[in-house]
């Protein structure tokens, strides 16, 4: 459902849906975090949350894979974020994580 949310831009939806996830105990993996930051960064308003949450990975030791930083690197763009967009390529290189045309694009 978040997918869906991330896809119809619809970022509000997709904080109560994941904050239900969350009271429920399912988000302890990257999945789930992939499909919020990447509903957060479809929109300007909510890009900067996008962020919060990819830290908020690091801060839980979840393992962000290489959809994770596609997202990431969604919501630097909405925000013309070029710092952080730099430190999340440097990480995925420091993780081996292959840089594909997703994350060129």
């Amino acid at each position: 459902m978040i997918r869906v949310c991330a896809a119809t831009h619809d970022s509000e939806k997709a904080l109560r849906l994941f904050n239900d996830l969350e009271l429920d105990g399912f988000i302890e993996h990257s999945k789930p975090y992939n499909s919020i930051i990447m509903a957060c960064a479809s929109t300007y308003r909510f890009a900067p949350k996008a962020i919060e949450y990819w830290h908020l990975m690091h801060a839980k030791n979840i393992m962000p894979d290489q959809v994770t930083y596609v997202a990431v690197l969604k919501a630097c763009a909405q925000l013309g974020d070029t710092q952080t967009a730099y430190d999340a390529l440097q990480e995925l290189k420091i993780k081996g994580l292959k840089v594909n045309e997703h994350i060129f694009n």
